[in-house]
């Protein structure tokens, strides 16, 4: 179980986990079909900007199919760029940036 920030993952919950790559603009993402467990990956390590909404965006697209996203890993390449929540929502900030957790590669 990870547990930084308040974020608990059970691996119980990814017994039948598929990572995908790339699929519906997410860089990467851990689904379990079964359980509809989901985590999302974004790969910041080569200094991208955000774009407006990213992270609700993808994460409410898992939603609307139906997982429960558990997490957002934010990977950046060196230092400590948080993402950018200009355009996100009070709702969005106090729903999902809990949830977010910034690694350094």
């Amino acid at each position: 179980n990870l547990h930084p920030k308040g974020i608990c993952i059970s691996k119980n919950q990814y017994t039948c986990a598929t990572v995908e790559r790339e699929v519906g603009r997410i860089d990467i993402s851990i689904k379990d079909k079964i359980s509809k467990h989901a985590i999302i990956i974004e790969n910041k390590i080569n200094y991208a900007g955000d774009m407006p909404r990213q992270i609700p965006r993808y994460w409410i697209d898992l939603e609307n199919d139906g997982y429960c996203v558990d997490g957002v890993v934010y990977l950046v390449l060196t230092g400590n760029k948080q993402p950018d929540v200009s355009s996100w929502s009070k709702e969005d900030r106090d729903r999902m940036l809990p949830k977010v957790l910034p690694i350094c590669a």
